[in-house]
């Protein structure tokens, strides 16, 4: 297949463009790859997000819980 790219090239003298359109393919598929990236790093950001607050209600239910015993009277 390359081969044919190769002599459709040199016989229709579209050597330079072929390689522009390439080169400037070869930049588009690096950026859709950074793009790709940076939206998996925002999605995993967001998931540790939601674990930091829920660890955090989840420490206040028990000091609340603590709290409720020690009004009760209930020693630990």
């Amino acid at each position: 297949m390359l081969q044919l790219q190769s002599e459709v090239e040199l016989v229709c003298g579209m050597t330079g463009r072929v390689a522009a359109l390439q080169g400037s393919l070869d930049e588009l598929q690096e950026l859709l790859e950074e793009v790709r990236d940076l939206e998996s790093n925002a999605h995993g950001s967001r998931l540790e997000w939601i674990v930091i607050v829920l660890v955090a209600v989840e420490a206040l239910v028990g000091v609340a819980e603590f709290y409720e015993l020690l009004s009760r009277g209930i020693k630990i």
